[in-house]
């Protein structure tokens, strides 16, 4: 499924796609069916679509309570069946936030909420409907993995020790859930990036001991994550990058249009030295008259 510009497509057929409209203009991240006719769309301003009927009309589900809940980023949602259904909202500190349903969405409940003002949430999965998992970004080189084992009314940080350490900044890709999947009854995988390099995080128990893979994908240089795409620190770091990259580029034409002002000033040509050479004003006041030897306007 991918959602472009308030609308979500989803597969018809194999090998068809059709456009369906979602009737809102949040952008929509997290997308999760529980089976070919019911399933649920996650986005901005705390959006939560669902449908009945395979897609031919989608439904706004409310689960914001207040003004500071309506701005929630619902990035990942994790529909375990036509009544079952966790919503994992991304930001900084309390911004993360995992919420559930029991009756198909008509209701919502906070089940947790991240009070470290350092921590921001990155995908989530699960097993079944008792047995899950969340991920988010490393604090102080150490993973920040959460683990589940009773539907949701507790979430217990995985120990330090069960954890191998974290890579500088290193994290998981803040959107879709992605990035994580699992297998069975106790396999699951997550792919990092942000980091110096893209690594595998591994466990066969369920979450609680976790062990991890490096893999040749170099995250930095790509601003890529396995499984997923770019996070919120290497998003910035490409924009500081790009940032920088234009002011050099500013300063290189200002360089060449100095230099090219010179070399004409030399071959006897006039030109108001502030005027830029893009200006789609004459720049060259009189090409018939040379300047005077030794003598530069």
């Amino acid at each position: 499924m991918l959602s472009v510009c308030g609308a979500v497509v989803v597969t018809a057929a194999a090998s068809t796609w059709t456009g369906q409209t979602s009737g809102v203009t949040s952008t929509l991240r997290g997308v999760s069916a529980a089976s070919d006719k019911i399933a649920w769309v996650s986005g901005s301003g705390a959006t939560m679509l669902k449908t009945e009927d395979g897609g031919a009309t989608w439904i706004k589900q409310t689960v914001a309570e207040d003004a500071v809940t309506a701005r929630l980023d619902f990035r990942d949602v994790d529909a375990i069946d036509a009544k079952t259904v966790y919503a994992l909202s991304i930001g900084n500190g309390p911004a993360s936030r995992i919420y559930r349903t029991n009756d198909g969405g008509a209701t919502w409940t906070l089940q947790f909420k991240n009070e470290d003002p350092k921590g921001f949430f990155d995908a989530m999965t699960f097993w079944d409907v008792d047995h899950g998992l969340v991920i988010g970004d490393s604090i102080d080189n150490k993973f920040q993995i959460l683990i589940t084992d009773n539907g949701g009314k507790t979430w217990t940080k995985v120990p330090d020790a069960a954890l191998p350490p974290a890579l500088d900044n290193e994290g998981a890709f803040a959107g879709s859930g992605t990035n994580i999947a699992v297998f069975g009854k106790s396999d699951a995988w997550i792919g990092t990036g942000a980091g110096p390099k893209s690594r595998m995080l591994h466990t066969g128990d369920r979450g609680k001991t976790w062990t991890i893979a490096d893999t040749p994908i170099v995250a930095n240089g790509l601003d890529r994550h396995l499984l997923g795409g770019v996070s919120r620190r290497a998003a910035r770091r490409r924009d500081r990058r790009r940032l920088s990259q234009g002011k050099g580029r500013r300063r290189q034409r200002r360089q060449h249009q100095r230099r090219r002002q010179e070399l004409d000033a030399r071959e006897g040509l006039r030109l108001p030295l502030r005027r830029p050479l893009h200006s789609r004003r004459a720049f060259i006041t009189d090409r018939r008259r040379p300047a005077r030897r030794g003598h530069v306007d």
